[in-house]
């Protein structure tokens, strides 16, 4: 006999995301071949989780300021909530949700909609059709050229639904005698 198997799976994930800023003496003119480029798409790399970081790219904006902006994106097949809602669907204000960390290492960060603390910038952010841009500035004091390592965290809750098929093939009763 085959019959099906079905769970829903909450589960607290984080995703653990790390990428790189170009800093250069000149912000706004940087002189040709440096080490790194400023205006440009940069590479990330993501632990592997439903929910990832993409689409990092760094600006200049002033000449002691860069930005970056980067996506929060769903990509698996499950349903996010804000950390801790156990996937409660009675709250509608708790889908979509992950608390997000961007540390830079460097005091001075900014972002849109979190709360700066040190080299940090955290809080909540809301994914709309399965994505989420945060943009974040930050101030730069240095009169050197170098890449620093930036790190960006996202902590949910994580809904999937799993199903499989099992065959019984026996019970381990004997059959019944008339």
């Amino acid at each position: 006999v085959s019959l099906p198997l079905r769970a829903d799976v909450c589960y607290t994930y984080s995703t653990q995301a790390v990428s790189k800023l170009c800093v250069r003496e000149n912000l706004l003119a940087p002189e040709a071949g440096g080490i790194c480029e400023i205006n440009e798409d940069k590479q990330v790399v993501n632990s592997g989780a439903p929910v990832q970081i993409g689409s990092v790219k760094e600006t200049a904006r002033g000449k002691d300021k860069i930005s970056f902006s980067f996506e929060v994106r769903n990509t698996g097949t499950g349903d996010l909530f804000e950390r801790g809602s156990t996937c409660d669907r009675s709250t509608r204000a708790k889908e979509n949700r992950a608390y997000v960390i961007v540390d830079t290492g460097i005091a001075g960060i900014q972002c849109t909609g979190l709360t700066t603390s040190g080299t940090k910038a955290e809080g909540f952010v809301t994914l709309y059709d399965k994505k989420k841009t945060v943009t974040c500035t930050q101030t730069i004091t240095s009169n050197t050229d170098f890449e620093q390592q930036i790190h960006i965290e996202a902590i949910y809750d994580y809904e999937e639904f799993k199903q499989t098929t099992i065959t019984v093939k026996s019970s381990g009763e004997s059959p019944a005698t008339s």
